[in-house]
């Protein structure tokens, strides 16, 4: 994955060495805060994909209604479950 990265990156800059040598740098010298950061930005943006932030697997949606007896006519709320078919969540 790691290569895939470096990869995309020298494809990314193109004829511009010297940004795509200071990307390097700045990967050769990353620390651990900034990877809390790469972590949170990968998680979010799988999010947002309606995918896992654990294994990438696209989140199934589970249709349901919850009875709420102890209001007045016993109202149904409808609730929507998401959940990963892998377990990922559980």
């Amino acid at each position: 994955m790691i290569d895939n990265i470096i990869d995309a990156l020298e494809i990314f800059h193109g004829d511009d060495e010297e940004q795509f040598a200071d990307d390097l740098v700045y990967l050769a010298h990353i620390r651990k805060h900034d990877l809390f950061y790469f972590e949170n930005r990968a998680a979010r943006k799988l999010l947002d994909m309606d995918r896992c932030p654990y294994c990438g697997a696209r989140y199934e949606h589970r249709e349901y209604y919850e009875l709420h007896d102890e209001l007045e006519g016993k109202p149904r709320e409808k609730m929507i479950a998401t959940y990963c078919p892998n377990g990922c969540d559980a």
